[in-house]
């Protein structure tokens, strides 16, 4: 008998047995085939329902399977245990962890999980209801578990003035200190704390005083100002004063040389004088008969003027 050895389905000889196999040999063949069907499909237990056109679709698409965002394929997760997908409608039971994108229905956060952090990026459908009536702009108003705790690692604080700071604890570094009011000029001030009365014996309440603008001076509401500000002044010398220069540089200058500034002493005319005004004049019959050539040391002469400066002369 052509009896062959077979461990699995694919060792069997088609072409046995043969016609000319004793009939005995029959037992261990049928052995043979058994033992082979069992080795083939070790863990199949009951019964194989699927068609063989079910199975042989099943197979194919699981050898089709890709981590790739391919429609109508199934899901195969890479080496890295991960896989991209678009859309992924599912009723979820249990906890999620790590970043929830873009997620459309409600979700739910179990109180007191310490693991339940979830991080929204994009538009979450749904979510305004399930907060409805629980978040009032940045309040909370339902009721936070006891053991949440909200770690904020990224901010960094400082104390400012009368403030310190000691690990996460802000601290009035000088507390309960004393507050002296003290009154001043026409402010009083009495009574003991935490009641204080602050009094004042300024009594000028004048709020009906007319202004008025005078010359050069215009008025405007509560505002007076210089109505013809930047003009141009001129300096302009007379008599003996000249001046001279330009803006902002002048010189005045005279030439007037009598530093004579007396205002104050009278005069009066004696014998042989006579005063007019400011002008004394010699009277020539007085002086009839004099032959005194000079007098300390002037000359004296008749005539009204003269250039001599060692002369006096009279008018007669």
């Amino acid at each position: 008998m052509g009896l062959e050895t077979a461990t699995y389905i694919s060792d069997f000889n088609v072409n046995n047995p043969t016609q000319n196999d004793p009939v005995g040999e029959g037992d261990n063949h049928i052995k043979m085939i058994k033992s082979a069907i069992k080795t083939t499909f070790p863990n199949v237990t009951g019964q194989v329902s699927g068609t063989h056109t079910a199975i042989n679709s099943a197979v194919a698409a699981a050898n089709a399977a890709t981590s790739a965002n391919t429609a109508s394929k199934i899901v195969l997760r890479d080496a890295s245990g991960n896989f991209t997908a678009g859309t992924i409608t599912a009723a979820l039971t249990g906890d999620v962890k790590g970043d929830v994108k873009n997620a459309a229905g409600t979700v739910v956060l179990a109180a007191g999980d310490a693991d339940t952090a979830a991080t929204f990026t994009g538009t979450v459908t749904g979510l305004a209801t399930s907060l409805n009536g629980k978040v009032d702009n940045s309040q909370v108003l339902t009721d936070v578990p006891a053991n949440a705790v909200f770690v904020d690692t990224n901010t960094t604080y400082s104390a400012g003035t009368g403030i310190s700071l000691s690990g996460t604890t802000f601290s009035n570094s000088a507390p309960d200190q004393t507050v002296a009011l003290t009154g001043a000029g026409a402010t009083s001030v009495s009574g003991t704390y935490p009641n204080f009365t602050i009094t004042s014996t300024d009594t000028d309440t004048n709020t009906n005083t007319t202004y008025s603008a005078g010359t050069g001076i215009s008025l405007n509401g509560t505002t007076f100002s210089n109505s013809a500000p930047d003009q141009t002044v001129s300096l302009t010398g007379a008599g003996a004063t000249s001046v001279s220069g330009t803006y902002p540089n002048f010189t005045i200058t005279s030439t007037d040389t009598d530093t004579n500034t007396d205002t104050n002493t009278t005069y009066s005319a004696g014998t042989g004088i006579s005063l007019s005004g400011t002008t004394f004049s010699a009277n020539g019959s007085a002086i009839t008969g004099v032959n005194a050539a000079k007098v300390d040391s002037f000359s004296i002469s008749t005539n009204s003027t003269g250039t001599d400066a060692n002369t006096i002369y009279f008018r007669t």
